[in-house]
């Protein structure tokens, strides 16, 4: 799609037609991308319809800077010198856009390659923007290749060609030795972990009546994996419990998850609500994830720190207090303070909840804070039966590359599954399915370049869009003053 963009872009008249261009990209892209807005459950259609325009609208502002600070920044500029600083800001406005309170990476263009485990292997070295920076360059060059508008010289066509082709072999090339190397590499410990995908209807189990039934389908299977598996760890979906597990006393909900541990005599990961801070006589909650000892004992909570922006939380409503007027049907959810591990080694994790997976930033905290094992808890219900839930967990794959570490994904009504270090899904499950899957996975030490290093190309594609926009802006200011 990029490519789509590029070869537009080279053929408008003026800056401004370059960022209307731009601008109809994003919205259309967004438009056919989030049409699963649409089908969330128990919301109003009409608040359904304003978030889909509006998101896609939003949507339409990245692409179009874009566009207008691409033709503008190039116009003095001829051949591939103009054409490859399209890959740069194609980078740097993605990292721009994932960003912020109203961070949204979720169509970021190595999302698009995380399905395919041969072609994700740099992220290992530089993060998801390495792999999003290597397939524009690809699609500029190819662009070139096979638009003469482009360059009229036959020869150079010809070299993009070569090109080309050399950056897809070392790319394939490289993905091919990464995957051959032994799974599990450096791992000197396995951990069993059963995963339980209860398919529980989440607009039901809220209900007191439903309430009861949920806790006990996923109790009959905790037991039931405990007995015939063994495992390590079994791990609940996102607010999985219908019901606060703590509070200024023990809860009846607290009390008998700890009965069920001890009675499964395994080490529990379950996603429930925690009390948060009273704001204005208002109650709020983190979402978050319990882990459980064998022995009953609350060893830890990570409380989930990137909300969904206008489903889990306003932006800024902590700051303005007028936003917390503001009522969307959106949940009254306040951020963790931290991206943590939790736990002791060796079952020391990784947790990431929903919305969170989608930042590899989150994960390499984790990963450098002693996690050995990351787990996604989901419930992406809400999407039904759509492209959704398929997009949610290719992205799984782009953590597990960048950090080294395998990843256990737990979601209530799929996709759930296991990952290897290499961005391969070893089992998984079928959407809208009640299934259980268990599975040893290696307890790494994390230790990728990404790491070390953090999103450095992201970041100097950032900035290098930054310092072009202050650059065109400076020189349309001294223009003026001339004039």
């Amino acid at each position: 799609m990029p490519l789509l963009l590029l070869l537009a872009l080279v053929r408008a008249p003026s800056c401004r037609a370059a960022a209307a261009l731009g601008g109809l990209y994003g919205v259309v892209v967004h438009l056919g991308v989030f049409h699963w807005l649409l089908r969330i459950p128990d919301t109003s259609p009409g608040i359904l319809l304003v978030a889909y325009f509006a998101l896609a609208l939003l949507g339409g502002v990245f692409p179009a800077f874009l566009g207008g600070l691409y033709l503008c920044s190039t116009r003095h500029l001829r051949g591939l010198r103009a054409l490859l600083f399209f890959p740069v800001l194609w980078v740097g406005m993605e990292t721009i856009r994932g960003h912020g309170l109203l961070g949204f990476p979720w169509i970021d263009l190595a999302t698009s390659l995380a399905p395919y485990p041969v072609l994700i292997q740099p992220a290992a070295l530089a993060g998801s923007a390495s792999l999003g920076l290597i397939a524009a360059i690809v699609g500029t060059l190819c662009a070139v290749t096979f638009d003469p508008a482009l360059a009229p010289s036959r020869r150079i066509r010809i070299g993009t060609l070569l090109a080309a082709v050399v950056c897809v072999g070392g790319w394939l090339r490289f993905g091919s030795y990464r995957l051959a190397r032994p799974l599990g590499e450096g791992a000197t410990e396995r951990i069993r972990v059963s995963l339980i995908q209860g398919n529980v209807d989440p607009t039901q189990k809220w209900q007191p009546e439903q309430a009861r039934a949920s806790l006990d389908l996923f109790a009959d299977e905790t037991r039931s994996v405990a007995s015939a598996e063994t495992p390590d760890l079994i791990v609940w979906p996102e607010t999985a419990i219908p019901c606060l597990l703590e509070g200024e006393s023990p809860t009846p909900c607290g009390l008998w998850i700890q009965n069920l541990a001890r009675r499964s005599r395994t080490t529990l990961l379950v996603g429930a609500l925690a009390p948060g801070p009273v704001v204005e006589n208002q109650k709020s909650y983190y979402n978050s994830a319990y882990l459980v000892t064998p022995d009953g004992t609350y060893r830890d909570r990570y409380d989930k720190v990137h909300l969904v922006p206008f489903g889990e939380m306003i932006p800024l409503d902590d700051r303005i207090p007028v936003l917390r007027r503001v009522n969307l049907g959106e949940g009254d959810f306040v951020a963790g303070k931290i991206e943590r591990a939790i736990g002791d080694a060796p079952l020391r994790l990784g947790v990431v909840i929903c919305f969170e997976s989608l930042f590899g930033g989150a994960t390499r905290a984790l990963a450098l804070d002693g996690a050995r094992l990351l787990v996604i808890i989901t419930n992406d219900a809400w999407f039904g039966n759509s492209a959704a839930p398929e997009e949610h967990a290719a992205v799984a794959a782009l953590r597990a590359v960048e950090t080294g570490l395998a990843v256990a994904r737990c979601a209530n009504t799929g996709i759930s599954g296991f990952i290897d270090p290499a961005g391969r899904y070893l089992a998984r499950t079928q959407y809208d399915t009640q299934q259980t899957l268990t599975a040893e996975l290696p307890l790494a030490t994390a230790s990728t370049p990404y790491l070390r290093w953090g999103d450095v190309v992201g970041t100097l594609c950032a900035l290098w869009t930054v310092a072009l926009t202050l650059g065109e802006g400076l020189t349309r200011l001294l223009q003026k003053d001339y004039e």
